[in-house]
């Protein structure tokens, strides 16, 4: 996806495994993570990621479509 160093990551999983290792891969590219809480409204976690100008966002596929993704 090109992420690279000081890009930022938006990240909107639930507590697991696998949001381990999705901070551990942003970091080993050299990009900083923004963690949402995913209980919290899609329009909050938005506006976050827009915010913050996070180059990708990296969900949960239920997550992914209140947030507008594919």
């Amino acid at each position: 996806m090109g992420i690279g160093r000081g890009d930022r990551v938006g990240m909107c999983l639930h507590k697991s495994v696998d949001s381990v290792a999705a901070v551990f891969g942003i970091l080993k590219c050299g990009a900083a993570y923004v963690p949402v809480d995913p209980t919290a409204p899609a329009s909050r976690n938005g506006f976050i990621f827009h915010d913050c100008s996070v180059s990708a966002v990296i969900a949960e596929e239920s997550l992914a479509q209140a947030l507008g993704g594919r």
